[in-house]
């Protein structure tokens, strides 16, 4: 039952004045007399009192309070649900690994345990929308509790984060206006809901943690060395131990104690024996265990090999530094994957990736400001804030901007018919402060990563979960077979060149290519799922509007209405019925 007016309630403090009445009115005592000639001018008594008596018509009370109570409820405007077929619900599952903080009591737990509750009533025909970080709508619709658990297997809650906003849209699409969306989470809602149309839950309580919130190997000539940032999201101080287990060569167990401070995070650097393969990283158990573990492998990549075909002696010296600053390259004179020259034409590589560099004689001095593509792969992590870059104003140069001074294009990507690309540079060294600064090597850094994600190979061999992790296919091969760490298998179309995982569940991955393996971990880093001081129980949201109370439920105030005339009619006759026995 819903109420369109429920400040009408107010009227039911009158019951308490009634009762009041009735206990409070006097009593007349009975006096036999012999004659009424000398009470003529009898005044007549007070029905009211002071003193608090026996009531002496209590059902005329009881009447009296049924009407005042019915008149009141139909005030309120009350009405109540209409028969018929059952109502879409469409119920978006977080599937963050916040979600299993608790273990056997988790927020995963006692949302199913909640949704199935909600479905015993037979009111619903619900839906399942999981929510990651792309939504998916899972199979076929549930009217029992019977069938809950077989279609809630794929909420395992693995993944890196919940785009629940995205979930919602997508619920909202497939549900249409009327439908009812159910939210079951962990926390309370980032803002305001859809009227009428969203209920959130959440399921979550605040628990202190400790957490692995990120994790890098970097690979040296004779020694790798492991880098750990540990979390502690509590409101005291706590020693965290981190227990590291190596294959490969001389496997180890090392351990290693720190010390962290309330809400406060540290880095922990760790030299890893000689010929180390896999390795894992484990805390002790806490609130949450899925961030409490990381499996690390070695970054083994070859270098881009690099063929420089650079006449003027300026440019080649600056272009060397920059190239050897950077450790990602090797150079060559033949079989190249990048060919820098400063010539209209020259060597190929194989695909033909070039950077065509111009050292141009009518150059000017050029402070900025400097237009930068931030979604280019090459302009990660430039600051050109007070560089002098020294260029001609013509030729203009072809292909997509990538950096620009104005209205003078310094910077160019084009892709060739080949499949390779053509990255143009303009620069004249002698006039241009760039070359002294941190921004030269790392211009060269992002452009030998950028070649190197599209050789053969894996994009990143330990990789954050949720985030897409890319295979770059040799020529010839045109499927790939993924195994999952659960021990799934599937098929890839590899016929594009190029083959896209988002993993949803920590653990290693093999992707078996033609004759090539290619294995890589996925790990729990995401400190924002890691803290679990942020977490509520609650419930946000109402699904009754203007809409569906038209729609769904049927006006109940007639009846109420017709009781409080039957009731009244009654009292009036009681009333009546006295009256005419005190006569006789």
């Amino acid at each position: 039952m819903i109420f369109a007016l429920p400040w009408a309630l107010l009227g039911l403090v009158g019951l308490p004045a009634l009762a009041a009445i009735y206990f409070l009115r006097n009593r007349s005592r009975r006096i036999p007399v012999s004659s009424l000639m000398l009470w003529a001018d009898l005044t007549r008594p007070r029905q009211g009192g002071r003193r608090v008596q026996r009531i002496q018509a209590p059902w005329l009370l009881l009447l009296e309070l049924a009407v005042l109570t019915l008149l009141v409820l139909a005030a309120c405007g009350p009405r109540i649900r209409a028969g018929g077929a059952r109502q879409t619900l469409l119920v978006v599952l977080d599937d963050s690994f916040s979600m299993r903080a608790g273990g056997d009591d988790s927020p995963r737990t006692r949302a199913e345990k909640a949704l199935a509750e909600r479905l015993g009533g037979g009111r619903f025909n619900a839906r399942f929308i999981l929510a990651s970080d792309q939504p998916q709508l899972l199979g076929e619709s549930v009217t029992s509790p019977r069938d809950l658990g077989r279609r809630l297997e794929p909420w395992r809650c693995g993944a890196g984060r919940a785009d629940l906003r995205k979930a919602i849209a997508l619920a909202q699409a497939v549900g249409g206006p009327s439908a009812k969306v159910l939210v079951l989470t962990d926390h309370a809602p980032p803002g305001d809901l859809a009227e009428g149309q969203v209920v959130w839950q959440g399921f979550g309580r605040p628990e202190a943690n400790l957490a692995i919130v990120s994790a890098m190997r970097a690979s040296g000539d004779d020694q790798d060395r492991c880098l750990l940032q540990l979390a502690n999201f509590s409101d005291t101080a706590r020693r965290a131990t981190v227990r590291l287990h190596t294959t490969g060569g001389e496997a180890k167990t090392l351990t290693r104690t720190v010390s962290l401070p309330a809400g406060k995070s540290a880095t922990l650097f760790v030299d890893l024996p000689a010929g180390a393969d896999v390795v894992r990283a484990e805390l002790d158990d806490d609130a949450l265990d899925t961030d409490n573990h990381v499996v690390l492998l070695p970054e083994r990549r070859p270098p881009v090999r690099v063929t420089l075909d650079i006449a003027d002696v300026a440019l080649r010296k600056v272009v060397t530094s920059g190239l050897a600053a950077t450790g990602l390259a090797k150079i060559v004179t033949a079989g190249a994957d990048l060919v820098i020259t400063d010539r209209p034409t020259g060597v190929a590589a194989s695909p033909a990736w070039t950077v065509r560099a111009a050292a141009d004689k009518k150059a000017e001095a050029f402070v900025g400001p400097f237009l930068i593509d931030r979604s280019h792969p090459l302009s990660e992590g430039l600051d050109l804030s007070g560089v002098v870059w020294a260029a001609a104003r013509e030729p203009s140069l072809a292909g997509s901007a990538v950096i620009s001074a104005g209205n003078v294009v310094l910077v160019t990507d084009s892709r060739g018919s080949d499949g390779g690309r053509l990255i143009r540079l303009r620069l004249q060294p002698k006039l241009s402060t760039l070359t002294e600064t941190a921004n030269w090597p790392v211009l060269w850094w992002n452009l030998l990563r950028y070649r190197a994600a599209a050789l053969p190979g894996l994009s990143d061999v330990n990789a954050r979960l949720g985030l897409p992790v890319r295979l770059s296919l040799p020529a010839g091969v045109e499927s790939v077979e993924l195994h999952h760490p659960d021990g799934r298998t599937e098929q890839r179309d590899g016929r594009a060149g190029v083959v896209f995982v988002r993993p949803d569940r920590c653990g290693l991955y093999t992707l078996q290519a033609g004759q090539g393996r290619h294995t890589f971990a996925v790990n729990a880093l995401q400190m924002g799922e890691s803290d679990l001081t942020r977490r509520a129980a609650g419930r946000w949201g109402e699904w009754v509007s203007a809409t569906d109370a038209r729609l769904h439920y049927r006006p109940i105030r007639w009846a109420l209405l017709m009781a409080a005339l039957g009731l009244l009619t009654l009292h009036l006759a009681w009333l009546g019925y006295g009256r005419k026995g005190a006569v006789q």
